[in-house]
């Protein structure tokens, strides 16, 4: 349905324009543009999202997918792998949780769904047994009912969940976050719906230049002819009526006097720069809400190497932030599992190592509760530590450390390749040198 002040300026402008078309056809020039469909794409001038505008978004839109891919990309990889429990019951717990859940891949629908709508509610089935580890399974929060209830005159707590016609599940089962929770609202938002009309623009921008394209392409030259009135304009048009045999010929009618006929061909340029400024300034747009630099959207031909640089540190932040949040929400999930299974009141052994003073370390070990074990979830890295291992590849090998050949081989090349061409090579130094001998004089 459409907006109520739209109807009613349609219906004011419905007389002005009915009475333009009758007289532009009183005067016989509208003829000819009635008998043709030539400008008709049959494609709508707008590109609706109905419902949830940031799902529609991504199924939908390219540009808006390609950002929301790249940065889980970025983000997950693979996929999130775990380390070693000290706790053998624990360690056996998050193997089995970890194998029934997929976790590999339910983290990445996970942080979808988070991107896209700016909540996420996991729920933990109650019905499993102690010895067997429970499913976990992802609410709709958009399309399925849910209430959240807070704690009075407290909405960051939260005490419950209602889901569809279940009854209020209590903490300990599920797990809860929203975005942008401001001015004390509980429900959260997608936090990058921003993003979604500049790749609405993008695609429309995209769909239009292909219309131009398309009629230029079947408009091949418009025809004035000299007529009086519109049955000889008509029996004029006839001539090109069937030629040529892809595309058209707009026959306009003209004043006779002192005017000759004249056939013009139409040029296909489309002007595509002129396009250009405005889709590099929408794909710009989408890559500031997301977090990522422009040329990860394709559009590297003005990025160099300091730029793509510069550009890199506020993405890696921005790619840890999300990294962290999945990872408290995976904590979350699994203590809230080794309750279910182990009960509230049961403690998990963890090892610790302190440095003394006089440079040795105790161990010693201590028994922690679910909520205070920490979880060892990895996560794929998002920064390169080249230089770092470079850096101690050198360290090695010019404190006597490391071989030439465990040296060459460290920085990727063939030890015995490499050790063949030096001893061929009398310019260089001799294989298996000190590293710590002093150049001669």
């Amino acid at each position: 349905m459409s907006n109520p002040i739209t109807r009613w300026i349609q219906r004011q402008a419905k007389p002005l324009i009915e009475d333009a078309y009758r007289k532009g056809s009183e005067a016989g020039f509208l003829e000819a543009w009635q008998a043709h469909d030539v400008f008709d794409t049959g494609t709508a001038d707008t590109l609706p999202l109905d419902g949830h505008d940031t799902r529609r978004a991504y199924e939908r839109l390219p540009l808006f997918r390609a950002a929301l891919d790249t940065v889980t990309s970025l983000t997950l990889g693979t996929g999130v792998t775990y380390g070693e429990l000290d706790d053998p019951r624990a360690m056996q717990a998050l193997e089995e949780w970890y194998a029934l859940n997929d976790i590999e891949n339910l983290s990445k629908q996970m942080f979808l769904q988070w991107m896209l709508d700016g909540e996420l509610l996991l729920l933990i089935a109650q019905d499993a047994s102690p010895s067997e580890p429970a499913w976990l399974n992802l609410w709709d929060t958009k399309e399925r009912p849910v209430e959240i209830r807070t704690a009075p005159g407290n909405p960051r707590l939260i005490t419950g969940v209602k889901v569809g016609t279940q009854t209020t599940r209590e903490p300990n089962t599920f797990v809860w976050r929203a975005s942008g929770t401001l001015f004390n609202k509980t429900r959260g938002q997608s936090p990058i719906a921003t993003a979604v009309p500049a790749a609405a623009e993008y695609t429309r921008l995209l769909e239009l230049r292909m219309r131009a394209h398309e009629i230029r392409g079947r408009l091949n030259a418009v025809y004035y002819a000299l007529a009086e009135d519109a049955a000889t304009l008509n029996a004029k048009a006839e001539r090109y009526r069937k030629l040529p045999r892809d595309g058209n010929v707009i026959t306009l009618q003209m004043n006779a006097q002192g005017q000759s006929e004249r056939l013009e061909f139409t040029n296909p340029d489309t002007r595509a720069a002129d396009a250009e400024t405005d889709v590099r300034a929408l794909i710009r747009t989408v890559a500031m809400v997301t977090g990522i630099p422009e040329h990860y959207l394709a559009v590297g031909d003005t990025g160099n190497r300091a730029t793509a640089e510069s550009m890199a540190e506020p993405m890696l932040r921005r790619i840890e932030e999300h990294q962290t949040f999945l990872e408290g929400v995976l904590t979350a999930a699994f203590q809230r599992e080794l309750v279910r299974r182990y009960g509230p009141a049961t403690t998990f052994t963890v090892r610790t190592s302190e440095l003394q003073r006089d440079g040795t370390r105790v161990d010693s070990t201590m028994q922690v509760p679910a909520r205070d074990l920490h979880i060892p979830f990895s996560f794929p890295p998002v920064r390169g530590d080249d230089q770092a291992e470079l850096d101690r590849v050198r360290f090695a090998y010019e404190a006597g450390l490391l071989s030439r050949e465990s040296t060459i081989e460290a920085l990727g090349f063939d030890p015995a390749l490499e050790l063949e061409r030096q001893a061929n090579d009398p310019a260089a130094d001799p294989p298996g040198g000190d590293a710590n001998e002093p150049d001669p004089e």
